[in-house]
């Protein structure tokens, strides 16, 4: 054990270690969203996970979807991806040992075309929005395939926590034009700066084996084939407001930073749920309420 402890500090020094520790104590007392309890019969049915396979969706992630749905199938943008290798449009989605395969599809999320209206009872989606160039038309298109009341669960990099720590938060108003304009992923206007005010003293896996970090310069300038470069920039109140004008029912927010059972992560959640019939001012309390939880400090 000594010798173990020692040798992680000659090769990744006193940040590994403490990152190593961290995971090890976070495995024993997994970080959760708050009262997740309450929200778990909402993900038991048949849903579909955009990006990943996410470790915060695993057994001792912030919300064990893997555990709780009956099915679940994956979208991801490309067969080959930085995080994918050979992805097929099959039954090859292997989510938990213990349960079927669910479909692979290979597409934008932004245009599921091969998928009819009302198909899933959840939607869940890790750390994936942000690289879309277009997030009102998925956030729509994701509403189309949920049934009536069918939930989605939304995970995002808060600012602050991020590598994006240097740059402005993208507004609505950027959000809606870049709807209006059916912007596609072939939208370069975000790369120079994403380049130029890169934080690295905020990209956990810069310096630490542990993690891959996102900056590699010539990756992101080729983003239509990699989507390394995060298109929009998010705070919970950026996040809520966006999740608001697509008419989903706000029913849980909160901003998680700190260990978990894969390390120091932070990420901006929201649960919401389709609702055809929603009031306008229904998520109004929560718009207000995410202005004071972004003001909590934020220490990696």
């Amino acid at each position: 054990m000594i010798k173990k402890i020692y040798h992680v500090l000659n090769s990744e020094g006193i940040s590994g270690l403490y990152l190593r520790l961290a995971i090890r104590s976070a495995k024993l007392f997994p970080r959760r969203i708050s009262g997740y309890k309450k929200f778990t019969n909402l993900f038991s049915g048949k849903g579909i996970e955009f990006g990943g396979a996410s470790e915060s969706f695993r057994s001792q992630g912030y919300f064990p979807v893997y555990e709780t749905a009956s099915s679940l199938d994956n979208c991801n943008f490309s067969s080959e991806t930085p995080w994918e290798k050979n992805l097929t449009t099959s039954k090859s989605f292997y989510f938990h040992p213990n349960k079927e395969p669910g479909m692979q599809f290979c597409t934008e999320a932004s245009d599921l075309y091969m998928i009819e209206n009302e198909q899933y009872d959840f939607v869940a989606s890790c750390h994936m929005l942000e690289h879309s160039a277009n997030p009102i038309k998925v956030l729509y298109e994701w509403q189309r395939i949920l049934k009536d009341n069918g939930t989605l669960l939304l995970l995002l990099p808060h600012k602050e926590a991020t590598f994006d720590k240097s740059r402005e938060i993208t507004s609505l108003e950027h959000m809606i034009n870049d709807f209006e304009c059916d912007m596609d992923e072939t939208d370069q206007t975000a790369i120079d700066e994403a380049i130029e005010l890169y934080n690295k003293d905020y990209d956990i896996g810069i310096d630490n084996t542990l993690y891959s970090s996102f900056f590699n310069e010539d990756l992101m300038r080729d983003n239509f084939k990699n989507r390394l470069v995060h298109h929009h920039v998010f705070n919970l109140h950026s996040a809520v407001k966006m999740v608001d004008y697509v008419n989903f029912e706000i029913l849980h927010i909160e901003n998680i930073i700190g260990r978990t059972s894969f390390g120091i992560h932070n990420s901006i959640v929201i649960l919401c749920k389709k609702n055809l019939s929603l009031p306008d001012d229904a998520n109004t309390n929560f718009i207000k309420n995410s202005i004071e939880l972004d003001n909590f400090e934020f220490n990696i």
